[in-house]
């Protein structure tokens, strides 16, 4: 039997000049890693999206007082 090793660390460049198409190829890379919990990942990723744009949007409410 052949043992794989097992991959528990990703060491990435990112183009910031690009960031929407490089932060999808990273979200695609880890989701390949974990087969099975792809829609548990997105789901955490989700919450942590709407918490970010949510408090975006409560600081420029605030700038606008």
């Amino acid at each position: 039997m052949i043992h794989l090793a097992k991959v528990s660390r990703i060491d990435i460049s990112i183009d910031l000049a690009n960031p929407v198409n490089e932060l999808v190829d990273v979200v695609s890379i880890v989701m390949n890693s974990f087969p099975g919990r792809q829609e548990e990942i997105l789901q955490q990723l989700d919450l942590k999206i709407g918490e970010a744009l949510a408090e975006i949007k409560r600081s420029k409410a605030k700038a606008k007082e």
